[in-house]
């Protein structure tokens, strides 16, 4: 499991463990995952993150509506809604997996 410290990460498992982030579109390509997500923040506002993962999880690319990442984009890291939308890509692949077996 993907586990962090920083701020971001923990505001990512909060979001992932009170189920307020949605995978809505996972095409696989050739480097692994592009997603478009869902995530509703704690004030309710609603942002639209978009990512491109490896195989493994590793961040490539990503993007998102949130105001964190129009000022940062991801210079400081991700932000918390691209990190909870890779928790829920993961948290998917993890049961198709044992669905598998």
């Amino acid at each position: 499991v993907l586990e962090d410290s920083r701020p971001s990460a923990q505001m990512a498992r909060q979001i992932f463990d009170t189920d307020n982030v949605r995978v809505i579109a996972r095409r696989p390509v050739p480097t692994g995952f592009k997603l478009s997500g869902s995530v509703l923040g704690p004030k309710g506002e609603r942002v639209r993150p978009q990512l491109h993962v490896s195989e493994d999880g590793k961040i490539i690319e990503g993007s998102c509506t949130c105001a964190r990442y129009k000022s940062e984009q991801m210079t400081q890291g991700p932000c918390e809604h691209l990190l909870a939308l890779r928790l829920a890509h993961m948290a998917r692949l993890e049961a198709e997996d044992g669905a598998v077996h």
